[in-house]
Order: C-alpha cells, then sequence, then structure tokens
C-alpha cells in the first residue's frame, strides 16, 4: 500500500500551496498580518485505511502509511496542511534510553512501564548520559532514513514532505514517565533527586535532538514543522505532566530544565493538555517560548470565549497561539477575520466533503 499512497501523493501534491501556507504561518505566528489566518482541517482517507498501532510498530512501511494519511487534508484539500512525517513510537521513545520499556494495550499507543523502585532512578542518574542508540535509539534513526529512501524516487513528495521532530516530551513529562506517579510525592520527599534527575534528561534531549536532526529536514526560518503546522522556534516541548504542578513547583522542577533546552536550541514552542492556568499565564512573554499549543484553561474547553479573554495578552507579548482549537459547531458563527495574526486554528472534519464545506464557509 506504500508505494500506492506515495503515487497518489505525488499526483495530488501542490507545492505552490504548501509554500503560501508556509508563508501564512511564519507571518501570522510573527504577528503580522496576512490574508487569513492559517487553518489545518483534519479528516481521514477514503481511499486507504490506516493500519493498527501493534502493526505500525513492527513493520516501517506500514508506519509510513500512516505517518502518510496523517497528511491527507495536505493533498485532498484548500486547507493550510503541510506534509509530514515522524517516527512515531510514542511517549516511550525517549524515556527507552534510559532503559524504561513500552507497552501497547488494546490498540493504543505505547505507555511507559516506570521503574519500580527510587534506587533505579538513583542507577539512571549515577550512569549519567545513556548510549543514544539504545532503547528506540538506533531505530529512530532507522526509521527518518527509511522514510527518505521511500521518498527519493517521488520528486514532488521529497521537496514538499517534511520529517519532523518525534514525541520526546518535555523533562518533567519523561521524568514521570520513569519515576510514576510517585514522582509528585518526591518534589517533598526527595527534592534533589528530582533536580538530579531533569538535568540528566534535559543534556540527553539536547543530545540527542541534535543527533536527530541530522536525518531531518524539521526547520525552517525558526519554526520547526509540527502536527502538520509550522511551529515558532526549533523544537516543541510537552509540558503534560507539569498541569499537575503549582506555580511555586513549575518555577523550580520545570521551568530551569526548559529553559535549558530552549536556551540551546534558541526558541522553542511548549504544549500542554490540560488545565494549567496556574502557571500558564506566567509563560506567555517568556523570551525563549515563541508558541504555545495548549489544552484546558480557566473554566473554558479551547473555542471563541476563551480565545477572545486571552488573546490581547497574548498579543502584547508577542507569543503566538499554535493550534488553536474550533469545533465545527463553534465555526458556523465564529469570526475568522477578526484573528489574523498571532494564532493558528485546528479544526476536524467527518471527511473531505465536510472539510471543504468548512473552509468555504469560514476562510473564503
Amino acid at each position: 500500500m506504500l508505494n500506492a499512497i506515495l503515487e497518489y501523493a505525488e499526483q495530488k501534491i501542490d507545492l505552490n500551496r504548501i509554500e503560501e501556507s508556509e508563508q501564512r504561518f511564519k507571518k501570522v505566528l510573527s504577528w503580522q498580518e496576512a490574508d487569513r489566518a492559517p487553518v489545518v482541517i483534519m479528516f481521514g482517507s477514503d481511499k486507504f485505511q490506516p493500519y493498527s498501532i501493534p502493526e505500525i510498530h513492527e513493520d516501517l512501511s506500514k508506519m509510513m502509511c500512516n505517518e502518510l494519511l496523517r497528511s491527507t487534508p495536505a493533498f485532498d484539500s484548500e486547507c493550510d496542511c503541510i506534509p509530514m512525517l515522524r517516527a512515531n513510537y510514542g511517549v516511550g521513545l525517549f524515556p527507552s534510553l534510559f532503559g524504561a520499556k513500552s507497552f501497547i494495550v488494546n490498540n493504543n499507543m505505547p505507555w511507559v512501564e516506570a521503574f519500580d523502585s527510587v534506587d533505579k532512578i538513583k542507577k539512571v542518574v549515577d550512569a549519567g548520559i545513556p548510549d543514544l542508540n539504545t532503547g528506540f535509539g538506533a531505530k529512530v534513526i532507522e526509521t527518518y532514513e527509511f522514510f527518505k529512501e521511500k521518498l527519493a524516487p517521488y520528486e514532488k513528495c521529497s521537496k514538499g514532505i517534511k520529517l519532523y521532530h518525534p514525541d520526546l516530551q518535555g523533562p518533567f513529562d519523561v521524568a514521570h514517565l520513569l519515576w510514576g506517579s510517585d514522582i509528585y510525592y518526591a518534589i517533598y520527599d526527595d527534592p534533589d533527586l528530582i533536580h538530579e534527575l531533569m538535568a540528566l534528561i534535559s543534556e540527553t534531549y539536547i543530545k540527542f535532538m541534535e543527533k536527530l536532526k541530522t536525518v531531518m529536514n524539521d526547520e525552517t526560518d525558526g519554526f520547526n514543522y509540527h502536527w502538520q503546522s509550522l511551529y515558532p522556534g526549533r523544537v516543541t516541548l510537552r509540558d503534560d505532566s507539569a498541569v499537575n504542578l503549582s506555580l511555586d513547583c513549575y518555577k523550580e522542577f520545570v521551568k530551569p530544565y526548559n529553559q535549558r533546552i530552549c536556551e540551546h536550541f534558541g526558541n522553542a514552542s511548549m504544549h500542554f493538555c490540560g488545565r494549567a492556568d496556574q502557571w500558564m499565564y506566567e509563560l506567555i512573554g517568556e523570551e525563549k517560548i515563541k508558541g504555545h499549543n495548549f489544552g484546558r484553561m480557566d473554566k473554558y474547553q479551547f473555542g471563541p470565549e476563551l480565545l477572545s479573554q486571552i488573546y490581547d495578552k497574548f498579543k502584547e507579548n508577542k507569543t503566538a497561539m499554535c493550534g488553536f482549537g474550533i469545533t465545527n459547531e463553534e465555526a458556523e458563527t465564529f469570526d475568522f477575520g477578526k484573528y489574523k495574526s498571532g494564532v493558528s486554528f485546528n479544526m476536524s472534519a467527518k471527511n473531505k466533503e465536510e472539510a471543504e464545506e468548512v473552509f468555504s464557509r469560514s476562510f473564503k
């Protein structure tokens, strides 16, 4: 099926449209006004069916098929979807460098089996930066090399489809995955060990990401390709586990290590799922964090009302909002014309026809 999808993509891909979308992302997320806000409207292929999660982790061809199918809107719609691929081994990819194991349950993305004792955490810290070929390390490099080899015969696909960085999470997310939920107790019981672990994870992240960047083409003019969009900075960090922390705990145990990575790479964007308004607003305007992709904040779940509340604060600090979620129902009355700078949008549709209707109604 891989060759069939690549041949389809080669026929359908529009390099001019992709270039226009990239320029739109760059302008808008730099707080310059464009013709309209960038929008990615996700929907599945009606020609090809994706493989299961266990299948894609056993077969590189099947993984590449699923990754290509995530970019279906880039081939079959007018939205700003940028086609891209990543080595998609789940949140356990980076923890595997330290010896943690991943497992798949019920066709879901892999989860990580945390270490069963603090002694194992101490051994990880004492061992220092691990061999970057352990765990999924070598497999990830092999995956990107495979992607490049398969794209090579297709001229437009080779030019238009980007290879972006895998899910390495963020330092505290990785620490949580290695330690398990007891890490929240350890903040009070063993803070020095957490700091040692976070420092090790941050330095390992930098070395591993630099290695990955030798086999990817995930950057353009100070932006990184991510989730079929562009995000400001050279990397996109995750802070999902940190949503459970207070502002003081975030400042002590998370922020310095995110900053270490941001300082190395110049600039970054930040993602989190969940509600984090206890520290989120503190980050707006951080010198090295140029973009945010976020989940629930305050009493609102995404939506126009949330955007109207926070837009001016982001604008004042020239910090971009990336992939802000709007539902199709909200889009029926939402005035996208008010937001031609500072924010890109993500939406979803049941199929190509619905995506075309939503795009035509809201963005033409």
